[in-house]
């Protein structure tokens, strides 16, 4: 009798990525079919023959990374069609980097990550390695199909896209990583081809300048974060990252904005705690933030910031990285307080009463408490940088953290709830809905 075999799974995984390569000459409308007519391959002929083999227990009755391999490759196709060479990145993620990181962590990976002991720093480096060489040829053979491809494009994006997709790789989310890997390292990608190489060479001595600074400033920051217990060791070290970033990228200005929202946001979390502690729904480890929670709601906000200064849409995507902390303050003092002082938590789901703390749940003292932060997180950070036009400004973080907020707490009682994601991906989710509607509202408000 035919056991389930992850080896020959994963081997099969591999293998499928070879398909991206025809992508150099299939249009996307071909491409695309292929993808669907694989999803029906895998629903039917492929569990038929393979069912007892490749499909895991959990799978045989329902869905699983079988079934959401040709849809990631369905999904990018899709929104890259216009940049195949996108697309196959994404997928050579998903089909080499991922597929190889099993393999040798399977067999050789005895040493553990220390954040999640299921994953080994073989299974991690792997990933690394070749979801990176992988996505270079991809880049390099399916972007021939629209010309040449500067160095920035061809080996430094793919480089960042392929540290985060393999950090992603070995968090504890409960979405199959066939759909969390390659869906992020095509959109990751895209948005670090919006960086214009030239504007990196020209803001050069800029970017240089402000280092020193940023390196100084940040880490008295992170010192004084650490000894008022607002972040763990993790969260200091994650923070200096993501504070000098900001300011380098932001200068001062985004810096101070930056340093605004963890102020309101430690407060926040301080008021009530004992109370909050009483009921069992307090910050773990006292209220300190760890680098999952700092990258949680920071990441966005760099992202942002980046492309601020080195896009031709600088403007809009500076409103981005104001309205994605402003999202995060929002959120942050809006659960805090409405933990502390609400009376009725309900979830915007189902509109009943639900105990205070539960993932989604909202209560009006607690929308209340963020509405006011982020009016004020607004009015102080437009007194630092006043060089936007103030009704847009308002409007544009105003309406971005209301909306991202309220689809935060959706994605909480959706996804969060079931355990299919963390807290801090969806904090995530949120701060990067926000930097998404501030960048477009910019422009139509």
């Amino acid at each position: 009798m035919e056991k389930f075999s992850e080896d020959k799974r994963k081997i099969l995984h591999i293998l499928m990525g070879l398909f991206a390569l025809l992508l150099r000459w299939l249009p996307w409308q071909i491409a695309l079919l292929c993808a669907l007519a694989a999803l029906i391959n895998n629903l039917t002929f492929l569990r038929w023959v393979g069912e007892k083999t490749l499909f895991r227990e959990k799978e045989r009755k329902g869905v699983g990374g079988i079934i959401f391999y040709p849809v990631s490759v369905f999904l990018l196709i899709l929104i890259f069609r216009n940049s195949l060479h996108i697309a196959g990145a994404g997928w050579g993620m998903m089909a080499f980097g991922d597929g190889t990181a099993t393999l040798t962590g399977v067999h050789f990976g005895r040493k553990k990550l220390p954040w999640n002991k299921e994953k080994s720093w073989v299974g991690f480096f792997s990933s690394l390695i070749f979801g990176y060489l992988s996505m270079v040829f991809l880049i390099w053979w399916i972007g021939s199909r629209y010309g040449s491809i500067n160095i920035y494009h061809l080996f430094i994006a793919p480089a960042i896209v392929a540290i985060f997709a393999s950090l992603i790789e070995t968090m504890r989310i409960r979405i199959d990583d066939n759909l969390t890997v390659p869906l992020f390292s095509g959109i990751f990608l895209y948005y670090l081809y919006l960086i214009e190489p030239e504007l990196f060479k020209s803001n050069l001595s800029v970017i240089l300048s402000r280092l020193p600074f940023a390196l100084l400033f940040t880490l008295i920051f992170a010192i004084s974060g650490y000894l008022i217990k607002g972040v763990n060791l993790s969260g200091f070290l994650s923070g200096i990252l993501i504070g000098a970033g900001i300011w380098v990228f932001s200068d001062y200005k985004g810096f101070l904005s930056l340093l605004l929202f963890f102020l309101l946001g430690t407060l926040s979390t301080k008021i009530g705690y004992s109370k909050k502690k009483m009921l069992g729904i307090e910050e773990r480890d006292e209220g300190r933030r760890s680098w999952e929670n700092v990258l949680g709601k920071g990441l966005s906000p760099l992202l942002f910031s980046v492309l601020s200064l080195l896009s031709k849409n600088q403007i809009p995507f500076s409103v981005a990285f104001y309205s994605s902390l402003c999202a995060g303050t929002f959120d942050t003092v809006s659960s805090e307080l409405g933990k502390t002082f609400g009376k009725r938590t309900i979830s915007p789901l189902s509109f009943k009463e639900v105990r205070k703390g539960e993932p989604g749940g909202i209560s009006i003292e607690g929308l209340g408490f963020g509405f006011l932060s982020s009016l004020l997180f607004i009015i102080l950070s437009f007194i630092i940088n006043p060089s936007f036009q103030l009704s847009t400004f308002l409007l544009a973080l105003l309406l971005s953290s209301i909306i991202s907020n309220f689809a935060e707490s959706y994605i909480s009682i959706l996804l969060e709830e079931k355990g299919l994601i963390s807290n801090e991906m969806t904090n995530f989710l949120n701060t990067l809905i926000a930097g998404i509607l501030g960048f477009f509202l910019s422009q139509y408000l």
